[in-house]
């Protein structure tokens, strides 16, 4: 659990259980505690960033990684920070890129076998769909209607 996540749980109970003992408990440190209090009211702020950000990932269906919204926060929105704060932000914010998955090339498996038949109704099949006709069962060309 997130440090974070510890000191709003002791702020809510707060006042049914003392502060130092749910420090304790929750291993926080009484500092990290009070200046987690003293910053709750504070804008967040990256939160400027992180909607321009979240605005490009929805027009780019979110491809863009941290590195290519660095270029292209500074190329065109002439927006100057350090990729690591690009990324951090991301993170923060839950913007990262979703990574698509690798497709492995496939053999394209033999349309017949090598006999004579076969090659026939492939070459006739072939025939049929680059003259704009297709086959029925039991008839062999048929035009659409």
């Amino acid at each position: 659990m997130r440090a974070k996540a510890k000191y709003a749980v002791i702020y809510r109970h707060r006042e049914q259980y003392p502060v130092s003992v749910m420090c304790k408990f929750f291993s926080v440190s009484r500092s990290g505690y009070y200046s987690f209090v003293k910053r709750m009211n504070r804008p967040e702020k990256d939160a400027a960033l992180a909607e321009t950000i979240r605005q490009q990932q929805d027009k780019c269906f979110h491809t863009y990684g941290y590195r290519r919204m660095w270029q292209w926060l500074k190329g065109s929105k002439r927006i100057y920070h350090n990729p690591k704060t690009i990324l951090r932000v991301m993170k923060k914010y839950g913007l990262l890129a979703e990574i698509r998955r690798h497709r492995k090339w496939q053999q394209m498996l033999p349309l017949c076998t090598c006999n004579k038949t076969d090659l026939w109704e492939a070459s006739q099949i072939f025939q049929c769909i680059s003259i704009g006709t297709f086959l029925v069962p039991g008839i062999t060309h048929r035009k659409p209607p």
